[in-house]
């Protein structure tokens, strides 16, 4: 099955993305941007595991983050990723960036120098009115303009994702509670 392991957000913060999507929407910049039910912050993606390693994976991590306590976070910035020229990604990159990193290093995953905490908005499928996008976000989303409410994840979810044409359906399989 494809799966992932991922913080679920608080749902001030989903309702502040979905505000901002509908914001950005306006410029018609080709995107398949991400349903309000499946932001998240991803931890760790699997693109095949078999339903028993995903459960011996959950028990390990519950043993070791039903200690952890709850994440704040603020949005940092929001990027397009990797670059104007070949737009793949449009995200929010997240403040407490070490303290993810550290939530991430204590589940001993692999390749922990890729990990980047953020939450996707959508993806690019063409470049097309990117130019105008951009410079709105330059515009209204800069450092100093960007929502800075701090928010609190106290909840990892163990999820199954089911690829369609008209995009992903995530299932929760499982749940941790951090104190």
């Amino acid at each position: 099955m494809r799966a992932f392991i991922s913080f679920k957000l608080p749902y001030e913060l989903i309702y502040s993305l979905k505000t901002t999507t509908q914001n950005l929407k306006q410029f018609g910049t080709d995107i398949r941007w991400v349903t309000q039910n499946n932001y998240h912050i991803t931890i760790s993606f699997y693109e095949s595991v078999t339903e028993t390693d995903f459960e011996k994976i959950f028990i390990k991590l519950s043993e070791t983050y039903s200690e952890l306590s709850s994440i704040k976070f603020s949005l940092a910035s929001i990027e397009i990723s990797p670059n104007l020229h070949h737009p793949r990604l449009l995200w929010f990159r997240l403040s407490n960036e070490t303290h993810f990193q550290e939530v991430y290093k204590t589940g001993n995953f692999v390749d922990d120098n890729k990990f980047k905490p953020h939450i996707t908005l959508g993806r690019f499928k063409s470049s097309q009115n990117i130019v105008n996008l951009d410079s709105h976000l330059q515009n209204n989303y800069s450092i100093d303009k960007i929502d800075k409410n701090i928010y609190s994840i106290n909840t990892i979810e163990f999820v199954k994702s089911t690829i369609s044409d008209s995009g992903p359906t995530y299932s929760l399989l499982k749940s941790i509670r951090l104190k």
